[in-house]
């Protein structure tokens, strides 16, 4: 169950890698290619909860997981994960910028992780 839980974030940061704009979009277009990719996103994040019945998100890119699952992810790959919960924050509000993007523990409420991503639509370009 632990090899299925690490595939599925797996699964997910590279998902939200390949759904990141190039570097050659006009000023304009990396909103729209960033809006494009909604769906994909939250379909990726549904697999996971079927997957982890721990893992929650909200569309204010809040995430609850047990502490256990987000021991078990390696440090590159929660980095994504935090960015596919701003991302999908995003989508959800249709406004691209800055967003806050905080993973709780299941049951303790405990902040596992926060941050603030400046600019998802270049998030793996640093």
């Amino acid at each position: 169950m632990a090899t299925l839980r690490y595939s599925l974030i797996l699964l997910c940061a590279l998902g939200v890698a390949g759904c990141q704009p190039s570097a050659e979009t006009k000023a304009d277009e990396p909103a729209a290619d960033l809006m494009g990719q909604c769906n994909y996103v939250n379909r990726l994040f549904e697999q996971m909860k079927a997957a982890d019945s721990s893992f929650t998100y909200d569309q204010d890119g809040n995430a609850t997981m047990s502490g256990e699952l987000w021991n078990s992810i390696p440090p590159a790959l929660r980095d994504g994960l935090m960015k596919a919960l701003a991302y999908n924050a995003i989508c959800a509000s249709g406004t691209v910028g800055q967003q806050t993007v905080t993973v709780r523990a299941t049951g303790t409420n405990e902040i596992l992780a926060q941050e603030t991503i400046e600019d998802p639509s270049r998030a793996n370009a640093r």
